[in-house]
């Protein structure tokens, strides 16, 4: 189960969560990693990334979409469409949008 909207305990911020059929999509913003880093993730660097989140044979998966709501929709209608058997599919197949977002 994904934590509520809000901070996370690994620093992240969740700026909003959407549902489309199976998938829950997920505007994060996110720690650069850095060790000792403290200003991030800093209201300053833009408005998040979107994550998608699914369960595929009982195991739960996560994809990194990108900075469009467009293509993470696309992304999680695609996934749905499937019965959340993305399988060895390359999941690019689902976002055609993603690719000039990364």
């Amino acid at each position: 189960m994904l934590p509520p909207d809000g901070e996370e305990p690994n620093g992240n911020i969740t700026v909003e969560t959407r549902r489309i059929g199976t998938v829950t999509l997920r505007l994060q913003k996110v720690r650069c990693g850095k060790p000792g880093c403290r200003s991030c993730p800093h209201p300053k660097n833009g408005p998040g990334y979107w994550y998608a989140y699914w369960r595929e044979s009982g195991k739960a998966r996560s994809k990194y979409i990108g900075v469009l709501r467009s293509a993470a929709e696309e992304f999680a209608r695609g996934v749905s469409k499937a019965g959340g058997k993305v399988g060895g599919r390359d999941t690019r197949d689902f976002c055609s949008e993603s690719e000039g977002a990364s």
